[in-house]
């Protein structure tokens, strides 16, 4: 979710049509009401955000003692008392489980879901469509405590229960439900559409209540609580779970609900006569040349609605085999996410399993991450840009490029160093190092506005989101298997996803290398306007 929240934001800016059309609030809406609006749009994000990140850390915990118990009851019943959850087995069925999870979890963000949702938030409201997708993640997440809660391996009375931990007692059921159970939880988020819709109808809400002058610093603030959910949400994380292992969990899911009402605060405009095609980001491609979606399916036939689908895939494949450059960006954005992936998804099982620290710990480990990353985003990046431009007299396009190529260089490099790292000091160098790759993907578009037209920008913006969301669900299966095949091959290559990501990045670098200035001065001037 928090990807989620800050991939949109990165999409919804001056040059994007959709903002476009929501010009400025209308008259009668004054300070007051705006004021009130986006104090309540912060605090369920915050709610969301918070809640979301506190749960992380304690759910994998349990996924591994579940693990574990499974284990050792096919083995010795006796051996429970002294077992050792860092065994090969065991770490590899959590990677298996943990990689699938994060699979059934993109299905959500399909563009399937997306655009129906987005025909919907037209006629019922942006604020009906976010708070039903609200319900949806908030049971999606209940449905995974209900399964660990109720997993259970032998009857409640029996020996092997009273040797487990005091905090991770399983559940009172006395009939086993099979922990795999939890890659279920998605079809909860049928309801409503998941985080992708969730963040669309979000920022949506905030661009119809925010004049355009303001939006950069809303938004601004917005990926700040982000971020500062996810620095502090971990480190809460790992105090709670010094007392019980599911009171952060809980805590997360309470959060998450009660996000839901807070959210029937918010204004609920409906564009049931307006001319603007609300899910163009996370819609995927829509017809965007050819009108709205409610235009679209309005007195047209099927067979009409699938030829102009067509049309329009067709359309934009011919102008991206034109634009090398554009492709080569797009493919960027793939290895980035990718990269960032492997540390979002191993960091509570890598750090862990090899280094044999508590899943409480290695929150801290997140909360340092998370920290660099805010560090980078706000201070750094902006400075070192500024530097660039003004002292060193670079554009807009080669200040991006330098960016780019540094972060790229820093994050390859804390990959391969956390890999190969021994002991866990060099392996806080590396999570440092991986950190400092987080401005990369905003990095890229700002990239792509200097190589595009304003008119061909949301098409870009919605492939670009599409590729992402791919290459997204690829990463999960991919980090999580290598990561097992690692285990299984020794202890030399336990950090063999980050080897992988190390040379994804490095890919990433060298594709960067060909990024050329595009010499036209619409483009460029524009650029330098969103740059500002």
């Amino acid at each position: 979710m928090q990807a989620e929240i800050m991939e949109r934001e990165g999409d919804f800016d001056e040059s994007s049509p959709l903002i476009a059309h929501h010009s400025s609030p209308p008259a009668n809406r004054g300070i007051d009401h705006q004021r009130r609006v986006l104090f309540v749009a912060y605090l369920v994000i915050i709610c969301v955000m918070f809640g979301d990140c506190v749960q992380l850390s304690p759910r994998i915990e349990v996924y591994e003692t579940i693990l574990c118990d499974q284990y050792y009851s096919k083995i010795d019943t006796h051996l429970m008392q002294g077992r050792n959850c860092k065994v090969k087995a065991v770490q590899q069925e959590l990677a298996t489980l943990r990689g699938v999870e994060r699979l059934t979890e993109l299905i959500p963000r399909s563009a399937v879901l997306a655009i129906p949702y987005g025909i919907a938030a037209k006629k019922y409201g942006h604020r009906t469509i976010l708070t039903l997708a609200l319900l949806g993640i908030a049971l999606a997440e209940t449905w995974g405590l209900f399964v660990c809660e109720h997993t259970t391996v032998f009857p409640k009375h029996s020996t092997v229960v009273r040797y487990a931990p005091a905090n991770i007692q399983p559940g009172w059921f006395s009939e086993f439900l099979p922990i795999r159970l939890i890659w279920a939880r998605w079809g909860w988020q049928l309801l409503g559409g998941g985080s992708s819709v969730t963040a669309t109808m979000f920022f949506l809400i905030l661009a119809d209540v925010t004049p355009v002058e303001s939006r950069t610093i809303v938004f601004f603030r917005v990926h700040a609580a982000v971020m500062v959910a996810g620095i502090l949400a971990p480190i809460s994380a790992s105090y709670l779970m010094g007392h019980n292992v599911w009171l952060p969990w809980v805590l997360g899911e309470v959060l998450i609900f009660i996000s839901v009402p807070l959210t029937l605060l918010l204004p609920n405009r409906k564009d049931e006569s307006s001319p603007e095609d609300d899910l163009n980001d996370a819609g995927g491609l829509q017809s965007r040349q050819n009108g709205d979606i409610a235009t679209m399916h309005k007195g047209v036939s099927m067979k009409e609605r699938v030829f102009a689908s067509v049309q329009d895939i067709t359309s934009t494949s011919s102008f991206l085999a034109a634009n090398v450059q554009v492709v080569l960006l797009l493919f960027m954005a793939v290895l980035i996410q990718l990269g960032n992936d492997s540390l979002t998804l191993l960091l509570f099982i890598y750090v862990p399993g090899r280094y044999h620290w508590s899943f409480a710990r290695a929150g801290y480990l997140w909360s340092l991450g998370a920290a660099v990353q805010l560090f980078l985003l706000i201070l750094l990046l902006p400075l070192t840009g500024h530097v660039l431009l003004k002292y060193f007299h670079f554009s807009p396009h080669a200040k991006d490029r330098v960016l780019v190529l540094a972060s790229s260089a820093l994050m390859a490099t804390g990959a391969m160093c956390l890999g190969l790292a021994p002991e866990i000091g060099p392996a806080v160098i590396g999570i440092i190092l991986m950190s400092c790759g987080a401005g990369l993907l905003s990095l890229v578009r700002s990239l792509v506005t200097l190589h595009v037209s304003s008119e061909d920008l949301s098409v870009v913006f919605s492939v670009m989101s599409m590729m992402i969301v791919i290459s997204a669900a690829v990463g999960g299966p991919l980090f999580n298997e290598t990561y097992a095949a690692g285990l299984r091959l020794g202890r030399m290559w336990y950090g063999l996803p980050f080897f992988i990501a190390a040379g994804l990045v490095a890919l990433e670098f060298v594709l960067a290398l060909f990024i050329r200035e595009k010499h036209d001065t619409s483009i460029i001037g524009q650029g330098e306007d969103d740059s500002a």
